[in-house]
Parts: C-alpha cells; structure tokens; sequence
C-alpha cells in the first residue's frame, strides 16, 4: 500500500486532472488509419510533447510549470532535458525518433510519407519500453467493420497508427506511474 501527504495528494491530483483534460478534448479523434502520414506524426508528436512536459514539472517543478514564460522551448530541448532527469533510455530513443520523423516533414516539403522500415523501427523503439502498455503486434485499428492487426495489414498509414498508439500507451503509462510513485511512498 503507498501512502502521501495531502500536499503530494493534491499535487497528483492535479497532475491526473490535466491528462484527463487531454483525453477529454481527444486531440486524436479524428486521426484514423487513412490520415496523412504528416497528420499522425505532427498529432501524436504534440501530444507526446505535452506529456513531457507534464512529466518534467511534476519531476523538478512540484506540478508547475517550468516552461511559462519560455513557450519557444522546443521538443528537442525538452526531451533532452526530459532524459537528464531520468527519462528513460527506451522512451528517450522512441520520441527522439518520432521527432526526427516529425522534422523531416517540416523541412522536406516533398516529404509525404514514412518509409515502412521507419514505421518498424518506430514499432520496435515502443515495444522495447518496459512499462505496461500494448504491444504493436497486439494492437488493431477499426476499419471496414473490422479489427485490424498489425500483422494483417500491410498498408503503411495503419501500420504508423499503430505504432505510434503503441508509443503513447507506454509513454503514458510511464508518466502517470512515475508520477504517482514520486508522489506517494510505501506504507511501513
């Protein structure tokens, strides 16, 4: 059993309050196994960032914000940031990836997919995280009447969906338990 302080309590609390604010808004509704390659990466990349960021307040800042006041701060800086904190490698590789992924589309203006080698190794980066979270082969996608699973399909734009689902559900998982675990102690 974990038990906190109230000051640790309402510290998480308001932690858990904004990443339900972000599944209530559900920034990914309308991003489906037929969106643009582009659209997924920039999409899944804002949200990937807005738990980083969350992460590293809760980390240095008792919840507060470390970035007000300096909102130019880009992805890149904060995810380093992010891993001299402690971050784990495994994530740190994964979002790195997303990252570069992201900036070959905001300064390669042919750029309009991702090869399916890069839609792999995306997969493999987020399966090697070690926080619970599904798998990519495990995950599917509604279409058609359907589930469809990774290893069913060959077409790149659910291919990406899917890693890139994978990716969130561990990066999540990672930052509300690391969160609550440093916002509460074992019970003696």
């Amino acid at each position: 059993m974990r038990i906190c302080s109230e000051e640790e309590a309402k510290r998480f609390e308001a932690f858990n309050s904004e990443l339900s604010k972000l599944s209530e808004i559900d920034p990914l509704q309308e991003i489906s196994s037929t969106s643009p390659h582009t659209l997924q990466i920039v999409a899944f990349h804002l949200i990937f960032e807005y738990l980083i960021e969350k992460w590293i307040d809760c980390k240095v800042n008792k919840g507060a914000s470390v970035f007000s006041g300096i909102e130019k701060i880009g992805f890149h800086n904060k995810l380093y940031i992010a891993k001299n904190i402690g971050l784990p490698k495994t994530i740190f590789n994964a979002l790195n990836k997303v990252n570069d992924e992201r900036n070959k589309f905001a300064h390669q203006i042919s750029k309009k997919k991702i090869s399916k080698k890069e839609i792999t190794e995306i997969a493999a980066l987020a399966d090697s995280i070690e926080c619970t979270g599904g798998k990519f082969e495990d995950l599917g996608v509604y279409e058609n009447g359907k589930v469809t699973h990774a290893s069913e399909t060959s077409c790149e734009k659910t291919l990406l969906l899917l890693a890139l689902h994978a990716l969130l559900g561990k990066l999540r998982n990672f930052v509300f338990t690391d969160v609550y675990l440093n916002t509460s102690s074992v019970l003696s």
